[in-house]
């Protein structure tokens, strides 16, 4: 299983670089205008329009950030499931004493790898831009990012990449899946605030329950990761026949 993630690694270095100095770019750039909160020109912003755009900046670069690093890393390294199979190498292994499920078990492991890296990288941007900012960090603020990482992870390991043989074809059901599922959210918060009257005290109610609305995507995440496995695995031997 390591050697087929070095392997991977290895054929997409130079975009894993190029992968790496965006996000650093991105979040560079975020804790630069959050510091312009503090210290720039959007100091001279009206009350109002001050207090709205710190808020939600500083709220939205850290998951935002996770984002950019979760989807690229895991478009990445799933591309390769379509690629191996294009150039015949899931039908080489099968000279070599490597298991189909070994090869299953390390693309779940690279997707689970770009979600602790992402997750690394959102809570990070998000605790630099509230203290460059000046802004009291709240546990809650943490959690923020963490549960979009396990929501774009739960996505990014359900075994499309192998329904769908070529990699725009599964990258768009990636996407169309993710689109849906992050409005069903908001359409909940919506239905719970009477058509939006209390848009925010829903929102707000929504934030006190992080803690199990995270643990919850949790047990979602390692069931699907064992599911996954099982169907993948399966799909995988079909490509010898």
């Amino acid at each position: 299983m390591t050697g087929i993630f070095r392997k991977d690694v290895f054929v997409l270095r130079k975009q894993l670089i190029l992968i790496v100095l965006s996000v650093i770019g991105f979040v560079v750039l975020s804790l630069l205008i959050c510091g312009s909160f503090r210290y720039g020109n959007l100091v001279k912003l009206p009350e109002k329009d001050y207090a709205d755009a710190f808020s939600s900046l500083t709220m939205l670069f850290g998951p935002l950030a996770a984002v950019l690093a979760e989807l690229s890393l895991c478009t990445a390294f799933n591309g390769t499931i379509s690629s191996d199979r294009k150039n015949g190498w899931y039908a080489f292994t099968s000279s070599l004493p490597v298991k189909k499920s070994s090869i299953a078990l390390a693309k779940l492991f690279e997707c689970v790898a770009s979600a602790v890296l992402a997750a690394v990288v959102g809570v990070s941007a998000t605790v630099g831009c509230y203290l460059i900012a000046g802004r009291t960090l709240s546990f809650s603020d943490i959690l923020v990012p963490l549960l979009v990482v396990g929501i774009v992870l739960f996505v990014y390991m359900l075994p499309l990449f192998y329904v769908f043989r070529g990699k725009d074809t599964a990258s768009f059901f990636v996407i169309v899946v993710l689109f849906v599922a992050i409005n069903a959210v908001f359409a909940v918060i919506m239905i719970s605030s009477d058509n939006g009257i209390g848009f925010a005290e829903s929102a707000d109610k929504l934030i006190s329950k992080l803690p199990l609305i995270c643990l919850a995507l949790l047990a979602v995440d390692i069931v699907t990761f064992f599911v996954s496995w099982r169907i993948s695995t399966s799909l995988l031997r079909k490509c010898d026949k």
